[in-house]
């Protein structure tokens, strides 16, 4: 897997900042695995429990728009 880092990222569920890894390139970049997630709030960044039940369901609801931006800048990058 390789690892991320998505300094901005805007969703219908809000403005996220995470890290991770993912399986990307030639793999077809299925597997997302998040080890930091914070939200933009009115006074800044704001970490999430990425372990709880809740942000973990969060995650999955923002999985396929994770995956469709790493995809996107893997092949921007060649």
């Amino acid at each position: 897997m390789l690892p991320f880092h998505i300094s901005r990222i805007h969703t219908q569920k809000g403005i996220f900042r995470l890290s991770g890894h993912w399986q990307g390139g030639e793999q077809g970049g299925t597997g997302l695995k998040v080890a930091a997630i914070d939200i933009l709030g009115t006074d800044g960044w704001l970490a999430l429990d990425s372990g709880s039940r809740e942000i973990a369901v969060l995650i999955g609801e923002l999985t396929p728009e994770l995956l469709a931006h790493l995809k996107e800048k893997a092949q921007a990058r060649g």
